[in-house]
């Protein structure tokens, strides 16, 4: 029985605040900063980072998967991608996770943030012309 409650416990004190490894931490300080600055007025709520968790993957079953998210808040990057990738493929990746993750966002057909493929060309060139569409859409 005290078994049963302290796995509750444990389960109610952590089953709402997201964990991610520090290398994620910048990153996710970043779109939580331009989720705020984009609100415009609508909710800000799903602008609070602190829910989704943001874990290292080694391998994927498929090798072109760099990032996963379940459909909750949580999700898995690549670690052999993140070691190599610039800090605006870093962005670019985790700003499409987080937007399955946090805004219930969809992959798209056009080449935005939300693209199934990621291309980091255009972002990396004109980033808040990029993040002003993907704040836009968030829901």
């Amino acid at each position: 029985m005290n078994k049963k409650i302290v796995i509750l416990v444990f389960l109610l004190l952590t089953g709402c605040t997201g964990v991610f490894d520090p290398a994620f931490g910048p990153y996710m300080q970043f779109i939580e900063e331009k989720c705020l600055n984009y609100c415009e007025g609508r909710s800000c709520a799903k602008c609070d980072m602190s829910n989704v968790s943001v874990v290292f993957k080694d391998e994927y079953e498929e090798e072109n998967i760099l990032g996963q998210c379940n459909w909750t808040v949580d999700v898995t990057i690549k670690r052999s991608f993140w070691e190599k990738a610039t800090e605006c493929q870093r962005q670019v990746l985790l700003l499409h996770e987080v937007g399955h993750a946090q805004f219930n966002l969809k992959h798209v057909k056009s080449r935005t943030i939300m693209y199934p493929y990621l291309i980091y060309e255009g972002y990396c060139k004109n980033p808040e012309k990029y993040l002003e569409l993907f704040f836009k859409k968030r829901k």
